[in-house]
């Protein structure tokens, strides 16, 4: 017997059993060996692919950035170009010096005037007071004028009527 335990001999013996496994573990080499090269070739696809992806990404990126680059740029300029109209702005304004030496000639120009009324004011009302002083003088006149008048009409009354 060649090593048969069995009481039926089923054909296997310890050299069958080897070149079995033997083919066993060619079929399982063969079938590992190819699916590593598939999987060799899905990783260097995944790689390409990958690699496009960030050379894809990059060149947006730097659109992107050459793009807010102008957009920045354009900014800036509008910018500059408003800093420029403000200060030609500015440069027709009134300074604070000038604008204060200006209220203040305005302001001696007003006292000056309020003086002047006020002594028309006072010539007026002087003027005024003489006036009056004339007329109290002038009814004091007739008045005395009058009595004296009086006087005489009594006195020349009185003297025709004693002589009659």
């Amino acid at each position: 017997m060649s090593g048969e335990t069995e009481v039926t001999p089923s054909g296997w013996t310890v050299d069958t059993a080897m070149v079995h496994v033997q083919r066993q573990l060619s079929d399982l080499r063969s079938l590992l060996d190819e699916r590593y090269a598939t999987q060799t070739k899905a990783l260097d696809a995944a790689f390409v692919a990958s690699e496009r992806a960030v050379q894809a990404a990059l060149t947006s990126a730097e659109k992107a950035v050459t793009k807010a680059e102008l957009a920045s740029n354009a900014r800036f300029e509008s910018v500059n170009e408003f800093r420029a109209q403000l200060t030609d702005q500015a440069a027709t304004f009134l300074s604070r010096v000038e604008a204060e030496a200006r209220l203040a000639a305005q302001s001696e120009r007003l006292a000056h005037l309020e003086a002047r009324l006020n002594n028309a004011a006072g010539a007026d009302a002087g003027a005024a007071e003489a006036a009056a002083a004339r007329r109290s003088a002038t009814q004091q006149t007739v008045a005395i004028v009058g009595a004296v008048l009086i006087a005489v009409s009594i006195a020349v009354a009185l003297i025709l009527g004693l002589n009659t």
